[in-house]
């Protein structure tokens, strides 16, 4: 990523160079091996989600969206910074503590992916080894992220299992 930023920088407008004849190939198919990687995590998540949403609802909880809606409101503009958010604290019991899991993996997620990718071009812009080494910033992130994302997960099936259990729905 950062060779392909730095090359998109130091070559902007030229079209003389190729990028795989300039050293990024390999970078290149690396980073397009994590975006599918990427997409095949983000469309499993959103199956999961679209299934919560609907055991949510089937043990009784309150939800301000359907679960089609819910689901597909991490791909609409706009709503997409908040909805989410809201839906999934509606996988949860209201007053439920575990709400606040949601808010920390929301904000590493909303926040925190733009802000990578800031970083990264900054870094490029000014040299690759230093873009290199701001990397450490968005893996850091990447991982808080989807650790965070992990307890959110393992917080909604323990609740609705113990909701199910309790004879709730």
């Amino acid at each position: 990523m950062v060779s392909f930023v730095r090359y998109v920088v130091d070559h902007a407008g030229d079209e003389s160079g190729n990028l795989f004849d300039n050293g990024v190939g390999g970078g290149w198919a690396l980073l397009q091996f994590g975006n599918l990687g990427g997409l095949v995590g983000g469309i499993l998540f959103l199956i999961w989600y679209y299934r919560a949403c609907t055991d949510a609802r089937a043990l009784g909880l309150p939800a301000r969206r359907e679960p089609g809606l819910a689901t597909a409101s991490f791909l609409i503009p706009i709503v997409s910074l908040w909805w989410p958010y809201q839906s999934a604290c509606d996988l949860f019991p209201p007053g439920d503590p575990r709400r606040g899991h949601v808010l920390r993996w929301w904000l590493l997620w909303v926040v925190g992916n733009p802000f990578s990718s800031i970083v990264v071009a900054v870094g490029a812009a000014i040299s690759a080894p230093v873009g290199w080494v701001l990397l450490v910033i968005p893996a850091v992130q990447l991982v808080a992220a989807a650790l965070a994302a992990r307890k959110v997960i393992t917080d909604v099936l323990d609740t609705h299992q113990a909701l199910a259990a309790a004879g709730h729905g």
